[in-house]
């Protein structure tokens, strides 16, 4: 009878074990995609989509641009291609979720601050966890800025 009792506590104990192995399994999963869907991090501009024009890439402009958005909220801007819009090295950031007013629709937003330029809002998605879609405007004429995570 007592084996009885142990074996039955054994099992117990390990259907216990089992159930909080697979929650912290599946817990460490989720908690790695939060994480790998997040702007902070190297990404490099790979093509830009006008409506009325060819894909521009750094091939076919010579130029190039990455940005680096750091956990503290500060970001750097590198290369040649958009000085016009994002002139300064670094600067700040902010995320929104809303609504914008120039016709973006809902969404989700950064605006990247710094001391030479106009705020800068774009709206942005990602197509994978390593592929960052900025869309600065409407589909009728502004462009998408194309990234992957370096």
């Amino acid at each position: 009878m007592l084996k009885r009792v142990n074996l039955k506590k054994k099992r117990m104990r390990n259907s216990k074990l089992l159930v909080v192995f697979i929650f912290v399994f599946f817990s460490c999963r989720k908690q790695k995609a939060a994480q790998e869907n997040t702007l902070v991090g190297r990404w490099e501009w790979v093509s830009t989509n006008k409506f009325s024009y060819m894909p521009e890439t750094p091939q076919s402009t010579g130029k190039t641009w990455t940005l680096i958005f750091n956990s503290d909220s500060t970001f750097q801007n590198a290369g040649d291609y958009i000085r016009q819009a994002v002139p300064d090295q670094s600067g700040t950031f902010n995320l929104n979720t809303g609504a914008l007013i120039n016709g973006l629709g809902n969404g989700t937003y950064v605006t990247l601050r710094s001391a030479n330029m106009i705020p800068l809002t774009l709206k942005y998605y990602f197509q994978s966890n390593d592929a960052l879609v900025l869309d600065s405007g409407s589909s009728f004429d502004a462009p998408a800025f194309y990234f992957v995570r370096k």
